[in-house]
Order: C-alpha cells, then sequence, then structure tokens
C-alpha cells in the first residue's frame, strides 16, 4: 500500500483497487488482514468504505 501518515483518508479507488486483491485471495482460500495506518484520521470510515467493495 501507498505510504500515508497517520491522519487522512484513502480514497474509494484505492480501496477499490485494494479490495480487488483481497477478493482474489479470498477465493483462493487464505485468510486475509488489513491494518489501517491512519488511525488518527478515518480509519474506521476507510474499512466500512472497504468491506462494501468485498465480496465475503
Amino acid at each position: 500500500m501507498a505510504l500515508m501518515e497517520n491522519r487522512g483518508s484513502y480514497s474509494d479507488a484505492f480501496l477499490s483497487e485494494y479490495a480487488s486483491y483481497i477478493n482474489d485471495w479470498l477465493d483462493e482460500g487464505k485468510t486475509v488482514y488489513t491494518y489501517f495506518n491512519n488511525t488518527m484520521g478515518n480509519a474506521l470510515q476507510n474499512l466500512m468504505t472497504l468491506k462494501t467493495f468485498i465480496n465475503a
């Protein structure tokens, strides 16, 4: 993932791109963990957005 300060927010386009990787890994039977390094920013909102892009 692109480096980011611990403030701010990831764009929907960025989250959608990584959701496609996560969906591929899940389809392969892999366990996937995510970590957001913007905990002083919009990490929770970014997580909720990412979840909408994941097909699990």
